[in-house]
């Protein structure tokens, strides 16, 4: 007599129709789905508005969407992690669900809370040090009610958690002196999608002669500017790698309003003829990544950000595309150098627009293969591994 089908609740704080959980959530959805005996998974995230099920939803999960005002005040920030809080706890006790799967450190201080005096374990994966981060980024005050109240989530999580992921060999290393010996600790990269980001010909071709692009160098950024990302200091770099050569296009993909964007540019002289902005969708960023050459990275450099692993780096690599990334962000500094993957440097130094010219030169004489770059970015952010680890979790605390 085979076993009753077991329930896992997995929560997330970013909405469904994001692109942060169409590149991040459904990669784990989906691997737990494809399991020989997959467990009954009810996704819950949080919406500020109504909301269908995410068309990438697994046939075997269920979606509850938690639906709560969207205010930037502390009291409303309170307001809407209590109304969260007590959502998810109502889910998890009326589904019987055995564990609880958060991704990320805002969520896991939530859902910690939720599962307290029940008979259910909570697992933990893309752990990062969140809030220490917006404190060294000098975004959150350190002292600030904000900043305190995330800290303690984090810190409550780490307590009570049966099964933490982080995302960076450094940060895992650092946990495992801090949690208790009945925590499990391991490490999953983020990966890319690999349904999504591949290297297309046809689509470099096409949008290469569409844009008029001829055999211009052309540049990548894909994301935010501002916040946990650099933005003047950003295009400042932006600005003097076209001055040390004219030949160079940057094609900029991100959600910051077009006026902001053409200020920022403005602001560091950036000339018009070397750029576009555009806002386009996550399945069409594939289609720009094959069209570049080159991809960059901004995440806000700090003592914190060795916890992190950016989606766009797999991403980037996913596509055979070497990229060029801040000193100390996350564990990839050394395996970019030894697998040929980019340039790891100080980005905020002086000197870094000469050091990513002569990469440039470098590439250009010495052009990568892009199969040869996708593999060794599959070796670095290896996708078996977030089945393999998530896997033997399930099996384990389910």
């Amino acid at each position: 007599m085979s076993e009753p089908q077991k329930t896992i609740v997995y929560f997330s704080i970013w909405s469904s129709a994001s692109e942060l959980a169409a590149g991040s959530v459904r990669p784990t959805l989906e691997a737990i789905s494809d399991y020989e005996n997959p467990p009954s998974i009810i996704y819950v995230s949080v919406e500020t508005d109504a909301i269908r099920a995410p068309s990438w939803l697994p046939s075997t999960a269920t979606f509850v969407p938690v639906c709560v005002s969207n205010g930037r005040s502390l009291t409303a920030r309170a307001r809407k992690i209590i109304l969260t809080l007590s959502a998810v706890r109502q889910v998890v006790r009326n589904s019987g669900a055995s564990a609880v799967l958060s991704r990320g450190a805002p969520a896991a201080g939530i859902a910690s809370l939720a599962t307290v005096g029940m008979k259910c374990h909570h697992l933990i994966e893309s752990f990062e040090p969140h809030a220490e981060y917006m404190v060294s980024a000098g975004i959150w005050p350190r002292f600030g009610l904000r900043s305190l109240m995330e800290h303690s989530l984090e810190w409550i999580a780490l307590k009570r958690a049966r099964w933490i992921a982080t995302v960076s060999r450094r940060y895992h290393r650092e946990l495992e002196k801090i949690v208790s010996s009945s925590t499990e600790v391991t490490c999953i990269p983020c990966i890319a999608d690999s349904k999504l980001f591949y290297f297309d010909l046809t689509a470099r071709q096409l949008l290469r002669t569409r844009m008029n692009l001829c055999d211009r160098f052309v540049i990548v950024y894909v994301g935010k500017f501002g916040g946990l990302y650099l933005d003047k200091e950003a295009f400042h770099l932006m600005a003097r790698l076209f001055d040390l050569d004219q030949s160079l296009y940057f094609i900029i993909l991100t959600p910051n309003a077009e006026g902001e964007i053409k200020k920022l540019a403005l602001e560091s002289r950036l000339s018009t003829s070397s750029y576009c902005s555009l806002a386009v969708r996550h399945t069409q960023v594939k289609d720009f990544l094959s069209a570049a050459d080159l991809g960059l990275g901004f995440h806000r450099p700090t003592l914190r950000s060795s916890g992190f692993s950016p989606i766009k780096y797999a991403e980037y690599w996913a596509c055979g595309l070497p990229m060029v990334s801040p000193s100390g962000v996350g564990s990839d500094d050394a395996l970019i150098h030894e697998h040929g993957l980019g340039l790891a440097t100080d980005i905020l130094d002086e000197l870094a627009p000469e050091h990513v010219i002569s990469y440039i030169e470098t590439l250009r004489r010495q052009p990568p293969s892009r199969v040869t770059i996708c593999k060794a970015g599959q070796y670095v952010r290896n996708p078996n591994l977030l089945i393999d680890e998530t896997n033997l979790a399930i099996q384990k605390f389910l």
